[in-house]
């Protein structure tokens, strides 16, 4: 290695070094800074925050109704662009599956290929293993473009409550189950 070889090494390592102190130190005044813009808008963030936990509570609720929706009527769009997706995946004994496999001169491997044992046990029914079905909850991203027929329905929901509310107390309720009065 020749001199100018290392005085430019020498100078490349020396200015990384220092490269590097001033990323360090420019980091850390970021966390500084960061740190006193929290504190200074904690309000706010604590509202992000809440608005955050808020929509992920609203879209589990989402999930779960669609979820029961799905399980009530076997229907996979179950209303306001929220759809249901069934994804098969075999549960099997990994060990039980090779070995039926390489009886059946199916594989010459050392460790079971799931993917291919899929195609496969879904063809040849009398292969160790059972298809199982896991519903996944697909809602989309952007709500706005059912938000006015969901809410027209909810508001249509809460009517008709309130008109029955309002039939039983003023007594026309009987009238809906054919009651005539006394007569």
């Amino acid at each position: 290695m020749t001199d100018a070889k290392v005085v430019e090494l020498a100078e490349a390592v020396v200015k990384l070094h220092k490269a590097r102190q001033a990323a360090q130190a420019t980091s850390e005044r970021v966390k500084e800074l960061e740190a006193a813009f929290r504190e200074e808008h904690k309000e706010a963030f604590d509202a992000m925050e809440a608005a955050r936990q808020a929509a992920t509570d609203a879209e589990l609720r989402v999930r779960a109704v669609a979820a029961a929706i799905y399980e009530e009527t076997g229907d996979k769009s179950v209303g306001f662009d929220v759809k249901i997706a069934i994804a098969k995946k075999l549960d099997v004994d990994e060990e039980a599956a090779l070995k039926a496999a390489v009886e059946r001169k199916l594989l010459a491997a050392l460790k079971l290929n799931n993917r291919a044992y899929s195609k496969l046990r879904a063809a040849e029914p009398s292969l160790p293993g059972e298809f199982k079905e896991t519903v996944t909850v697909r809602i989309p991203r952007d709500l706005a473009g059912v938000f006015d027929e969901a809410r027209d329905a909810l508001d249509a929901a809460l009517d008709a409550l309130a008109g029955e509310a309002d039939a039983r107390r003023t007594g026309d309720a009987f009238g809906q189950f054919g009651y005539d009065g006394d007569a």
